[in-house]
């Protein structure tokens, strides 16, 4: 009874160790894409019921292709991160580079077209201006390390 009662020695905790950006951007731009294509699921039964009409599907697209970017980048900086800038754009990059691969498994074409190479641009970009957004949780300054320094009195 009296051994029950023995309080266990509390485990030191380490402190967070950086998850790795690229993972977390690949599974982030997985998970976007996902969320994509269901999207267009969406979309194509407002089409067939006949809210919306085909002149909206251009228009639509881009929404959905941002909005990936955007919940790819969201994804990928849910860790904190040294460089958020650079894990938004690895996230961007991945989630428009899938939605290439998965257009040309669609309709059955390979080859690289100039609107395809700005769509991965458009992507990188987005994904990093996100990574700046979403990335105010940095990690905390190392010690030693310049620009965290006290101001003296």
């Amino acid at each position: 009874m009296a051994a029950a009662n023995k309080k266990r020695p509390r485990k030191r905790r380490l402190p967070p160790k950086e998850k790795n950006g690229v993972l977390l951007a690949v599974k982030g731009a997985l998970l976007a894409g996902a969320a994509t294509i269901f999207a267009m699921l969406f979309l194509a039964v407002l089409m067939k019921f006949g809210i919306l009409g085909e002149e909206a599907i251009p228009t639509v697209n881009q929404v959905l292709k941002v909005a990936g970017i955007l919940f790819a980048a969201w994804l990928a900086l849910k860790h904190p991160a040294e460089r958020p800038w650079f894990r938004g754009l690895l996230a961007g990059g991945f989630y428009m580079a899938l939605s290439l691969v998965v257009s040309m498994i669609v309709t059955k074409t390979l080859g690289l077209a100039l609107t395809m190479l700005f769509d991965l641009l458009m992507g990188c970009a987005i994904g990093a201006l996100c990574g700046l957004i979403f990335g105010k949780k940095a990690l905390p300054a190392k010690e030693g390390s310049p620009g965290k320094t006290p101001r003296a009195a």
